[in-house]
């Protein structure tokens, strides 16, 4: 991530084009794990919304430029868990699902969320939603797609 200060910049573009270059670099064969997303999102369910697009209207993590690639996350077990690193705000963790589960990109379930935190009903009834549809590689973000969902297992 780019920061300005404390607080990571707006323009987020450089980090997700690294991204982007090293799944490019497998031929497109690998994803990756989004990382600029989670912080963006970590910032924009404090207060700051208006993060989540760019300039050009898009969403401003790996999503934006390469979605069947990116896989979306709120924590795992070097962000938050154990290691706690850079953990999501626990009180906002259902908005972040909320997020990931209804954009492009592959979304990944963090296990402690799911089993050890109590949010299983939570997560299944936000991918479950009525009036959701399934994701395509060309998706945009205006969707709401119904997704395969991964499970961060320890």
């Amino acid at each position: 991530m780019n920061y300005d200060g404390e607080k990571p910049d707006y323009n987020q573009d450089s980090h997700r084009q690294q991204l982007v270059d090293w799944v490019d670099s497998t031929d497109g064969r690998s994803t990756a794990f989004d990382f600029t997303t989670k912080g963006i999102l970590q910032e924009a369910v404090q207060g700051e919304l208006w993060r989540l697009r760019d300039p050009n209207n898009k969403p401003a993590g790996m999503i934006g430029y390469w979605p069947s690639r990116a896989v979306t996350f709120i924590d795992n077990h070097d962000t938050g868990s154990t290691q706690g690193h850079w953990p999501f705000p626990q009180d906002k963790v259902m908005q972040g699902y909320a997020y990931i589960l209804t954009h492009p990109g592959i979304p990944c379930v963090f296990y402690d969320h799911y089993y050890e935190w109590g949010h299983k009903e939570q997560s299944t009834n936000c991918w479950q939603s009525e009036g959701a549809t399934r994701c395509t590689r060309r998706a945009s973000a205006a969707s709401l797609p119904l997704k395969t969902i991964f499970i961060w297992l320890r």
